[in-house]
């Protein structure tokens, strides 16, 4: 009775020991995550403040700003996360190797389609 009783003891303390484990590195990824958002905020008002200047001053158009906005935010994002998985143990190789080889597939089957789009960016830049 006691041998089942000592082994239920030592998967219950196994099973509390991998909680509060990974229950600290997930805290620990939530405030890093954090910590990288204020920092890429505060970096992000002084570069669009920037951007904005020289919008004002280039004529550059509000879609043309908002676009590279929008991107900032989305790849800063994509930034982090990659760099707070592999704290959490996820290995983040294959994940940039799966995302290399997509951005390669989307940019041959829309060799057309892109081309268009980056030439309305440079018609929307370019000052007449």
């Amino acid at each position: 009775m006691f041998k089942e009783f000592f082994i239920f003891q030592d998967y219950f303390n196994y099973i509390i020991e991998g909680v509060v484990g990974y229950g600290l590195k997930v805290t620990i990824a939530i405030a890093l995550w954090y910590f990288l958002k204020l920092i890429v905020n505060k970096m992000g008002k002084i570069l669009f403040k920037t951007l904005e200047k020289s919008r004002l001053e280039e004529k550059l158009e509000v879609t043309v700003f908002n676009f590279l906005k929008s991107f900032f935010k989305i790849l800063t994002d994509f930034v982090i996360i990659l760099i707070i998985l592999p704290y959490l143990g996820v290995p983040i190789t294959s994940i940039i190797a799966v995302f290399g080889s997509l951005g390669i597939a989307i940019g041959l089957a829309a060799q057309g389609i892109l081309s268009n789009f980056v030439s309305g960016f440079i018609v929307l830049n370019s000052n007449f």
